[in-house]
């Protein structure tokens, strides 16, 4: 393909206002709420942000309050917060980089944020002078940022804001950064954070990040006691409402309920705007009885209130109408049906006719009306809230007159009573209009429109008397006998509908309404609607809201509503950005990918994207790519060479290169072009050789031995690196051995190679003194096709201790034991000295006892071990009803100075289950966790058995691409064969497969069987099943874990 440096030069531009976008913060796009925050802990604070601009959801429409939050888009939202208020970048903010990693890709809006929080003191970076935007920020770097952030805003820090916080606890506060901790405390103070463990190395979510930065923008100086319940009410069935006499922190308020000792949950939570009252939802229908209300984290001591309630009663009926409908059926004596609606209300004013038992209806009757019948509707199998009336005869159509109606509960007696007129003019009155309906419950989007998904609005009618018109009760035209009468008795022309509706849109280019004709009735899960089918311009769907106006005919009664027709992503343009680091030969690559629709937003949906790539119905692809296909792997097609994944918010083209060993780099052009606008993309790449261990740059461990103890030094604690420079994990091609320089005082036990991921060494502490320990890296590769070795070596000193160098001792175990002896379950109880600097050192079994210090009787002491276990007494103890685990404690005695650390442990009756589930690459020194891989389809092979997928993932190693990595609650290995997991007392369980999220050729063609069961399986072929180039998720669990893995078919 030709060289195109201009098409490149633009591309860069361009993609520099589009990567900051999606690795740091999304810029605002609409005020719509995202899709996947409703009921997140953290909604109230990111619905405002969105409102101030201050962060945004993404372009799928999502927010991801779940995702670990970059320093990038924390330097990003506190600048936006910052600009806000009133300061400013330099003026030379566009031309100078405060920090000296700026991304090439920098919006100009992100150098803006980047200067502005640096000059303004908010962000100061590293000593280095970087920003490193695209790591994650721990939980005391962020309070340091957001106490810089307030003073700079505000001119006063959350330090001075909190005042004296020398008795504000924090119960890890000694794991904080000493520079750090009186930021910590002051967020506490402030109830910015109200846990009591900080966990100060700890990650921060976008959803936690976007509470802190809430609740530290409405932060208030603490005020003397939060007060008290000024009052507590019942509002309605389930509610209560809450008064308080100042403003309260939501973040930090907890509320229970409870009746007696019952508890109930609060389920639902609704705070004014000065959070001074609250609504509580809570699980349960109030009876005739007293709730307290314990208000927790407002005060220093819980808050309580108690109200005394009644259960829901009756308290009102009243008639909707002054008139009485004729329906416009008759029976054979010519006498007339006619009706009424009533509501019923309850203590709170609350709607409850649909609840309400109508056989309480002790009378009904009307006078001045001759009638054979008079009843209640739902007393006769009819609806709720309607009273009929079969008028005589001889009655005349005008006549007046007056309904009684009485209820009897126990001692509660309601009268009502309505003057009515006879009336033969029902028409519709009022349209209640519900929902857009699919029958298939598919989601109202363009897409789904473009593939031909039927979708109706769903409404009710009611006429001008106040009587709902019963959908179930109309028949079709086509339904009607030859005298132009209903089929049935009780059925009544929809004509009736059609006739006395009109309906109009707001905007027929996203959806028209093409005659009340239409109109149809449709049932849904055993409930009868009257429902209009929408049509739409399939050579032109577009997305957006469009209003739907109903209008009653006969009284001019106007009622609407907004439906939103979701712009799927339909894709204007896409552009390929370049990896950060080389591109070598013989691995994956992975581009950044940013595609835009036609409103601008960014896509991130990578299944959408891939699905994009095939062709259907004979036509083009949406997405074409075109390549050197030498350079390429699996070139046979575009789909089979290239996938679309999504990381973190950031899309990426994947692929894998061919080998080479050459000097010379080899070209590689790489173009995408949108089928449907002709926008189009390339980026050339130098793919360089083969990558291969070249150096060991660092030996992550920690240096100190027990004397006549052991170290174990893991292969993950070898950092290494390629030629190029990039970390180089892959263990295939390379091993390292240890050798200990002076073995009197430091030696080797055993194995002295790592040469397969999880491979670890161990180091004895001989003799007191300290020893050099030599790695070795020999890395072997070839160089222009002839085989060579490449060696490195790195030499640490390692140093024996004792008891004389410890100030302190810890004691680490599962923490849980198994109540069962046939099989003894051990706490594996091991021992550290703790140094002057932190270090933990283990100690051997030797060096300290184990003695009990309660619940003796239930522990088994195993001296040979030098473990815990539990005894037969134990196992009789939780036999016992209601004896469901058992609480004892052990004390460690270390032998040489006789200090003393006790130690809790829990006996549990419940049956081994596995609490974690993973595969960890087997080709991988850092032993990373497994999150995609290939499945081969087998000649002649027409589907893809669960042995197939787990093969695949890790139970054939020489085809896996992992090993399994499971434990179960008592801290034991579960090991797995074909889907039996197996645990330490010999029992077993299933392994179950679930497929999801199909990308195949085929759409929705594909079938699967035995879904989310130990045989699950998906077919293959292009008749039915999933091809070449196609991907889905198998989720695997068992226990109630689960982990998911992307599959892509070969």
């Amino acid at each position: 393909m030709a060289n195109q440096p201009k098409k490149y030069k633009k591309f860069v531009a361009t993609a520099a206002t589009a990567t900051l976008v999606a690795s740091a913060i999304v810029p605002v796009a609409s005020a719509a709420t995202p899709s996947d925050i409703a009921g997140n802990d953290h909604e109230a604070a990111i619905k405002a942000l969105l409102e101030l601009g201050y962060v945004s959801g993404k372009a799928d429409g999502s927010f991801a309050p779940n995702e670990t939050v970059t320093r990038g888009q924390v330097a990003l939202m506190l600048g936006k917060w910052a600009k806000a208020l009133g300061l400013e970048a330099p003026a030379d903010y566009a031309t100078k980089e405060y920090f000296n990693d700026y991304p090439t890709f920098a919006t100009e809006e992100n150098k803006e944020m980047f200067a502005l929080v640096k000059a303004n003191g908010i962000f100061q970076g590293y000593t280095d002078g970087s920003l490193k935007p695209q790591d994650k920020i721990s939980r005391q770097q962020m309070a340091v940022v957001l106490d810089s952030a307030y003073k700079a805003i505000t001119g006063k820090s959350l330090k001075e804001l909190a005042g004296d916080t020398s008795n504000v606890t924090v119960a890890d506060i000694e794991k904080v950064n000493a520079d750090y901790r009186d930021e910590v405390k002051a967020l506490k103070a402030l109830k910015i954070t109200a846990v009591d463990n900080f966990n100060p190395t700890g990650n921060v979510t976008r959803g936690q990040f976007a509470s802190f930065l809430n609740a530290t923008i409405n932060a208030k100086a603490p005020t003397s006691e939060a007060g008290v319940i000024k009052s507590l009410t019942a509002t309605s069935t389930n509610q209560l409402t809450v008064v308080f006499d100042g403003a309260v922190n939501p973040e930090t308020a907890k509320f229970s309920v409870a009746r007696g000792t019952t508890g109930f949950n609060v389920t639902e939570i609704d705070w004014n705007e000065d959070k001074t009252e609250a609504v509580l939802t809570v699980d349960t229908k109030f009876t005739d009885a007293t709730y307290t209300l314990t208000v927790s984290g407002v005060a220093s001591e819980d808050l309580k209130a108690s109200v005394t309630t009644t259960r829901e009663t009756v308290t009102a009926i009243e008639f909707n109408s002054e008139y009485l409908a004729f329906t416009g059926k008759e029976d054979a004596n010519k006498n007339k049906e006619a009706k009424i609606g009533f509501t019923i209300t309850n203590q709170y004013g609350e709607d409850i006719t649909e609840d309400t038992n109508h056989q309480n209806f002790k009378d009904v009757k009307i006078k001045g009306i001759d009638e054979t019948d008079i009843y209640v509707d739902d007393l006769k199998g009819g609806r709720e809230g309607v009273v009929t009336v079969w008028v005589d005869a001889d009655e005349d159509d005008d006549a007046t007159g007056t309904i009684e109606l009485s209820y009897e509960d126990g001692d509660l007696e309601i009268d009502a009573e309505q003057d009515v007129t006879l009336s033969d003019e029902s028409e519709p009155g009022s349209v209640e209009i519900l929902k857009v309906y699919n029958e298939n419950e598919e989601e109202f989007t363009t897409e789904n429109v473009k593939d031909k998904h039927d979708f109706y609005i769903l409404f009710n009618v009611t006429d001008q008397y106040g009587v709902k018109l019963d959908a179930e009760d109309y028949e079709e035209d086509s339904e009607l006998d030859g005298n132009l009468q209903p089929t049935s008795p009780d059925a009544i022309q929809i004509g009736f509908i059609r006739d006395n509706l009109r309906i109009d849109v707001s905007n027929d280019d996203i959806f028209e309404i093409d005659d009340e004709d239409q109109i149809t009735v449709k049932e849904i899960d055993g409930k009868h609607y009257f429902a209009v089918p929408l049509t739409f311009d399939l050579d032109d769907v577009i997305g957006g809201e469009n209003t739907v106006t109903f209008r009653s005919k006969a009284t001019g009664e106007e009622n609407s509503a907004k439906f939103n027709l979701v712009s799927s992503s339909e894709v204007q343009k896409v552009e390929l950005g370049t990896p950060d680091e080389v591109v070598a030969a013989d691995e994956t690559v992975k581009l950044p990918v940013f595609a835009y629709d036609q409103a601008g937003e960014l896509i991130t949906d990578a299944a959408d994207l891939n699905d994009k790539l095939r062709s259907k119905d004979g036509k083009d692809p949406e997405l074409k790519i075109t390549w050197d296909t030498p350079r390429v792997k699996n070139s046979g097609s575009q789909t089979s060479a290239f996938n679309f994944v999504e990381e973190d918010g950031q899309v990426y083209l994947e692929f894998e290169t061919t080998s080479h060993d050459k000097d010379k780099a080899e070209d590689l052009e790489i173009e995408i072009e949108v089928d449907d606008s002709g926008e189009e993309s390339s980026v050339e790449l130098s793919v360089y050789a083969k990558a291969y261990a070249e150096s060991i740059v660092n030996v992550d461990v920690d240096t100190y031995v027990y004397k006549d103890g052991e170290l174990d030094v893991k292969f993950k604690a070898i950092k290494v690196e390629d030629q190029y420079g990039r970390a180089f994990d892959d263990v295939e091609n390379y091993t390292i051995q240890a050798v200990s320089k002076d073995p009197s005082k430091i030696a080797i036990n055993g194995k002295d190679t790592f040469a397969a991921a999880g491979d670890k060494i161990k180091l004895v502490g001989n003799n007191d003194g300290s020893a050099t320990v030599e790695f070795k890296l020999v890395s072997n590769y070839t160089d222009k096709g002839t085989a060579k070795t490449a060696t490195d070596t790195q030499s640490v000193t390692f140093r024996t201790v004792d008891e004389d160098d410890f100030k302190s001792y810890v004691v680490k175990s599962d923490g849980k034991l198994y109540g069962e002896v046939a099989t003894k379950d051990f706490a594996n109880i091991e021992v550290y000295g703790v140094t002057s600097n932190g270090v933990e050192v283990e100690l051997p079994k030797s060096a300290y006892s184990i003695s009990a210090v309660s619940g003796a009787k239930y522990l088994d002491l195993d001296v040979t071990s030098g473990d815990v276990a539990t005894t037969q007494t134990a196992v009789d103890k939780l036999k016992e009803s209601g004896v469901t685990s058992i609480d004892t404690e052990v004390a460690v005695i270390i032998n040489k100075d006789g200090q003393r650390v006790t130690h809790a442990l829990t006996i549990g009756e419940d049956d081994p289950a596995v609490a974690a589930l993973n595969v960890k690459d087997k080709e991988s020194a850092s032993e990373k966790s497994v999150k995609s891989f290939d499945v081969n389809i087998a000649s002649g092979a027409t589907s893809i058995s669960t042995t197939n997928l787990l093969d695949a993932l890790a139970n054939n190693n020489a085809i896996a691409e992992g090993k399994w990595d499971l434990e179960d609650q008592y801290g034991e290995d579960v090991t797995v064969s074909g889907t039996t997991v197996t645990f330490f007392d010999g029992s077993t369980d299933q392994l179950k497969l679930r497929i999801s999220d199909v990308n195949a050729a085929n759409d929705e063609d594909y079938k699967v069987t035995s879904n989310g069961t130990s045989s699950a399986s998906i077919n293959v072929g292009s008749a039915n099943g999933v091809q070449e180039g196609d991907s889905f998720t198998l989720t695997i669990s068992v226990d109630g874990v689960e982990q998911s893995y992307k599959v892509y078919v070969k």
